[in-house]
Parts: C-alpha cells; structure tokens; sequence
C-alpha cells in the first residue's frame, strides 16, 4: 500500500468555505490569479490554497452562475464544461510531469467539499499513482446500458458507496454520449422525487479506457471508515435500481 500523501492543515485552514456562508471566491471573478485558461465562463487556475505535498493542484471553475450544477445544467452546457475539463486533465497527463493526474468533483455537503459554487479539481501528483490502490473490476459491474462505445455499469465491487455507477469511454469521440449519461445518473441522485441525495462525487481514472465514477454520498460506512470493508447491493437491490434506472435510456434523448 502507498504511503499516505501529507496534508497540510494550516493551509487548509486559511480557505474560504462557502457551504458554511463564506463570500465565494469563484463568484468574485476579477479578483482570480493564475489563470492558465479560459473559454466561455469557464475558468482553470491554479489552486490558492495547495493542502497536499508533492501534488501540482488545480481548479477548474465551471460557470458564472454559483448555484448551479450538473442536475441544472442544459445537456449542451454541461457536454462543453466536461469536454473544456477532460481536455486540461488529458493535457496535464500529456506533460509527463507526475505519476498520475487525479480530476475529480465535490456535489453537496457530505461530498468533501467546502466551497458549493460548481467546480473541479486537477491534482497532479509527483509520487503518487492513484491505480495503485483501484482495480479495473471496480471500475466495472453489471451493464445498465451501452451505446456507442459508452458502457454504464452498476459496481459489483464498489470503492465505497452502495449506490456506485461507472461510465465507461471507449471512443474520445463518443463523449456527448458519455456526458449525457454522467449526468442522467446524477439527476437521478439528487433529485428529491427519486433518491434524493444531498451530494455525491464524481472521479475520473485513466485506465484502459477513460472512466467516470459517481458515487451517491450519504453518512460514510463505519466499516469502510474502521476495516475497509466495502458493501455491495445484494441481488433484490440490484434488481430494483436496474428496472428504476433503464427508463432513462430508453427514453428519446433531448437536446
């Protein structure tokens, strides 16, 4: 197993947390330093407030609007920030400077994240090879769908989470399939006439292929806290989150 990467708690003391009604620094866009690219609303800088030792941290701000999110967003809207995203993950591997380049996104108040204005992370970490500590299986599990060379799947051996999907791109062309997917499955999560999630997580992995993990974030296991033990649905579960989510993609997909 890795060594742990060390945290620095004084810098994570001095960042701003909006989820506890802080002013957000995203919203306030004049006063944002090192930028290392823009298009549209979007924005990538670098990181005010690096917390991780031997990592290169990066934000990547999504929009103008803070309260917005990927639930909200129009497909279109949401097709252009992952595409401006996968692009500047894609361009840190490409630099050949770190061991693995880890892209992630914090939803919600039980997901890890203290500032609620709608962003990413790209961290590239110096001595630290995430795949290491993930398997291929549990980027994979029971299909729900495949389209196009883009594969939703059910975990049979999940990170974390009971409620953990992965989306699978074969084909880089093929990524407005892969983002309609991300965020049918996030709809699905927080909206409160279905399962009716406050957060969740989405993690990105360089693979095989390219994946996306969403993870449906409630109150952490203690048995994943204190053994790493992991649960997965049993098979009545199963069953019933498939036959919930199969109508989303046999309905006609709107643009």
């Amino acid at each position: 197993m890795q060594e742990p990467i060390l945290f620095n708690p004084r810098v994570a003391a001095q960042k701003p947390r909006s989820v506890l009604h802080d002013p957000c620094p995203f919203c306030a866009r004049e006063h944002l330093t090192d930028i290392l690219a823009q298009k549209d609303e979007m924005i990538w800088l670098v990181n005010k407030y690096p917390v991780m030792e031997k990592t290169w941290q990066t934000v990547l701000i999504e929009t103008a609007k803070h309260d917005s999110d990927i639930a909200t967003y129009a497909p279109e809207e949401w097709e252009n920030i992952l595409r401006f995203s996968m692009e500047k993950w894609r361009e840190t591997i490409a630099r050949r400077r770190f061991r693995s380049v880890i892209y992630y996104r914090n939803f919600g108040p039980t997901s890890g994240g203290s500032i609620r204005h709608p962003h990413s992370q790209i961290i590239g970490c110096e001595s630290f090879d995430y795949m290491q500590n993930v398997r291929l299986d549990q980027l994979d599990g029971e299909v729900l769908h495949e389209t196009n060379g883009v594969r939703v799947t059910l975990s049979d051996h999940p990170i974390c989470g009971l409620r953990e999907f992965n989306v699978r791109l074969k084909d880089p062309e093929q990524l407005d399939e892969f983002a309609d997917s991300i965020q049918k499955l996030v709809k699905v999560i927080v909206d409160p006439n279905g399962w009716g999630y406050a957060s969740y997580n989405l993690f990105f992995y360089a693979a095989d292929y390219e994946y996306c993990k969403i993870i449906a974030r409630g109150v952490t296991s203690p048995l994943f806290l204190g053994y790493m033990l992991t649960q997965a649905p049993d098979a009545k579960a199963r069953q019933a989150i498939r036959e919930e989510l199969m109508p989303l993609w046999t309905a006609t997909r709107r643009r």
